[in-house]
């Protein structure tokens, strides 16, 4: 993990090749010909001119740079990334956790998981941003227009998924313009990603019902009924998902959660330098992935650019004991990314 000085001086590597590529695709009409005269796959030359790759051979760099006569210090150039300076500028922001339905509403029962995903921020928090106070808590019960006023008026980190936590809901749907706990597909269609949990959810089945954030119908046909969370564009990241009973029974150290990391700049049009962070899995290990994918690849998830937002989808793989529900996070990676440094689209 990064020292606080480190942390604060966080740069991301860019290659300057679209503008160079683009003239010379003017030239050979076609990428497959301009790939095929540099000597790469197309789908290396496409990623190379985004600026959209995680992993690329340095034969592919090499071959790219040669053809284009240019030297290393034309095409690399280190960009800073100042995710966390909102939080320490702000000495802290506050934190929004749920409770799940059916508990007292005099008292706050936070899930184990969700609990675990608020320690390993809040832990980094501290270690890190050495100003910031301790991130107070707020009631994610209170009603939208608090909630918005919330957001925008303060850096905001909301943890669990929306069916244990109302501002999830809530925050997400009314930042892509879409109304909370309309379940109609015209609503949820404004909203590119959804929570596909089955029709047998024995886990607040109303809430599943009702959510914004959820799969319709049309969309969970898409993705034949596989539990997880689906994009717009087709990609469906799994889950595994299994009634209460046997799911209890079930021993596995290959476990499949998987989660939503969130963050936009300036939400809901405000003109203060804050921040809105989502953490919201599938289930538990879903959304503690996501935390640990927050705080260990923050620099991939800052808005670039006029983006509004970055959003990326986690998989979580977990291990778990015969006769009981407790799970431990084993790894996570990225599945889906879009928007700032480094997007992930599945082919």
């Amino acid at each position: 993990m990064l020292e606080f000085a480190a942390l604060m001086k966080t740069r991301i590597l860019k290659t300057n090749l679209a503008e160079p590529l683009n003239r010379r695709l003017a030239e050979e009409h076609t990428k497959s010909a301009l790939a095929k005269k540099i000597g790469v796959s197309t789908q290396k030359l496409n990623a190379i001119m985004r600026d959209e790759w995680e992993y690329i051979t340095r034969d592919a760099l090499e071959r790219t740079i040669d053809f284009l006569e240019l030297e290393v210090s034309d095409v690399f150039e280190l960009v800073p990334v100042d995710f966390w300076k909102p939080i320490e500028d702000a000495k802290g922001s506050i934190l929004l956790r749920g409770s799940q339905e059916g508990i007292s509403k005099d008292q706050q029962y936070i899930p184990r998981y969700d609990d675990e995903a608020t320690h390993v921020v809040k832990d980094f928090m501290r270690k890190f941003l050495l100003d910031c106070a301790e991130p107070p808590f707020a009631d994610h019960r209170q009603d939208e227009a608090e909630l918005l006023k919330k957001a925008k008026g303060q850096n905001c980190i909301v943890i669990g998924s929306p069916k244990t936590n109302a501002a999830t809901e809530i925050l997400l749907s009314r930042f892509f313009d879409a109304a909370p706990f309309d379940p109609s597909v015209e609503n949820r269609r404004k909203i590119p990603f959804g929570f596909c949990w089955p029709d047998d959810s024995e886990i607040v089945p109303e809430i599943v019902q009702r959510s914004s954030l959820a799969c319709s119908a049309i969309a969970r046909k898409e993705v034949q009924n596989r539990p997880g969370i689906a994009v717009i564009d087709g990609t469906h990241v799994e889950a595994h998902y299994k009634p209460l009973k046997e799911f209890l029974e079930w021993k596995t150290n290959e476990g499949l959660d998987c989660g939503l990391a969130f963050v936009a700049n300036k939400p809901f049009g405000t003109k203060l330098n804050i921040k809105l962070i989502v953490l919201a899995g599938f289930g538990g290990m879903g959304t503690l992935a996501a935390a640990r994918a927050l705080v260990e690849d923050f620099r991939y998830l800052e808005p670039l650019g006029e983006e509004t937002c970055v959003y990326g989808i986690v998989e979580g793989k977990y291990r778990k004991s015969k006769n009981t529900d407790v799970r431990e996070l084993r790894s996570f990676r990225w599945r889906y990314r879009n928007g700032g440094h480094s997007p992930i689209k599945p082919n």
